[in-house]
């Protein structure tokens, strides 16, 4: 599901994402959800109000999913568990970007979504495969490509 955007310079670039529809999709993992919340904020995916409250930025759907099973518990017949499941316990993150958030722009007149693309395609160093995963990483938090996902914990419709 990755997708080819352009560069500020014009260059092709492919990326960890699906566009389409208007909509910008993309699957997340954060080893911490500081590194999540971290990164969200620097590309305007989230805000806070006054009061401190924070939620999604206008345009911006976020799935948050958790820790996933890599591979489910082994149990005997009497119920009783034989291997204990492999859980990846890190924050994994569905996230759907349309509307206002892609309008945002950086400072040069970019988009932002592409520029956070870009972040990963450009600075990101693959990271250590989980299942069949491929991905990039950078600043602890890492995109995933989705056509790599055996099994995908909820999809969006």
């Amino acid at each position: 599901m990755s997708a080819i955007i352009q560069d500020p310079d014009g260059n092709d670039v492919t990326v960890l994402l699906n566009y389409s529809g208007g909509m910008v999709d993309t699957l997340l993992r954060a080893d911490t959800e500081a590194d999540w919340i971290a990164g969200a904020y620097y590309y305007d995916l989230l805000s806070a109000d006054e009061d401190g409250n924070v939620t999604a930025a206008p345009g911006v759907d976020i799935d948050y999913i958790g820790a996933v099973v890599l591979t489910p518990a082994v149990i005997d017949d009497e119920g009783n568990e034989v291997t204990p499941a492999v859980v990846d316990n890190r924050l994994h993150i569905n996230l759907r970007i349309s509307g206002a958030a892609l309008a945002k722009v950086d400072e040069n007149g970019y988009p932002k979504w592409q520029a956070m693309a870009l972040a990963w395609a450009s600075y990101g160093v693959d990271a250590a495969p989980n299942n069949q995963e491929i991905g990039k990483s950078f600043y602890g938090v890492t995109q995933i490509d989705p056509d790599t996902i055996n099994i995908p914990k909820r999809v969006w419709l």
